[in-house]
């Protein structure tokens, strides 16, 4: 078995000689493998990751506060249904951390997380064809479900891929996509006072809008980037103000 090709999907810079960089292995034939590389100040090198069963194990996204780094993404054993993977770096390296499961039938997998104050944040989608918001959270008693509540109308699919702490609060931004059928919106989601509550977001082309990545830079401004499909692949960006 060899590797078809290597792919990054995230990175986390906790100092200038201390980054992480992850995404996957793609073998020939498949499945996957997760890749983690830690760039030391001087060079890039390459990170043992758990043992998993055999299957597509991938990772999508990665956060770090100080020496706690955390890792999401999805795992599936030979060809059977995707769970969500959290994997978290301690003294001893990389160790997979047991996450619930809340997919009833279908399929459940995290695209990336976040870290505010002691919580550790993962969100994604669950269900058949990812058909509902999936976020959990990580405390000293363990990952946790947490209720999210579905884009507006969108009852095909609902899916969050990335979030991030607003500054100077306790509230948490998430963005993604979601669909009432054909055709992709944009899904922004905001936490506060112990609830996700959507915000409303423009969806510049009706016929695939996808957001995958998010930044807050104060409690007024963020921005959320990703895509649109109108003929090919272009460019969106959003800013909030």
């Amino acid at each position: 078995m060899g590797a078809a090709g290597n792919y990054l999907y995230d990175v986390a810079a906790l100092s200038p000689n201390d980054a992480w960089a992850v995404g996957e292995v793609h073998n020939q034939p498949p499945p996957s493998d997760p890749l983690a590389l830690h760039w030391t100040g001087s060079a890039w090198k390459t990170q043992p990751a758990p043992a998993l069963p055999k299957g597509n194990n991938q990772i999508f996204g990665i956060a770090g506060k100080g020496s706690d780094l955390w890792a999401f993404g999805q795992r599936e054993k030979s060809g059977a249904t995707v769970h969500p993977l959290a994997l978290h770096h301690t003294a001893s390296g990389w160790n997979v951390s047991k996450t619930p499961d809340p997919a009833s039938g279908g399929e459940s997998f995290f695209f990336g997380g976040t870290i505010s104050g002691g919580t550790v944040w993962a969100v994604g989608g669950r269900g058949a064809g990812s058909r509902h918001a999936l976020a959990e959270r990580h405390t000293a008693s363990g990952w946790k479900a947490v209720t999210v509540p579905d884009g507006a109308g969108c009852t095909a699919t609902n899916e969050l891929t990335a979030v991030v702490p607003i500054p100077g609060t306790k509230h948490l931004l998430a963005a993604g996509d979601c669909s009432p059928g054909p055709g992709n919106r944009t899904l922004v989601e905001r936490r506060r006072r112990g609830a996700w509550h959507q915000v409303s977001s423009p969806t510049p082309d009706a016929t695939g809008s996808f957001l995958t990545g998010v930044v807050a830079f104060s409690q007024t401004r963020a921005a959320a980037v990703g895509y649109r499909t109108p003929a090919g692949f272009r460019t969106l960006a959003l800013i909030y103000h």
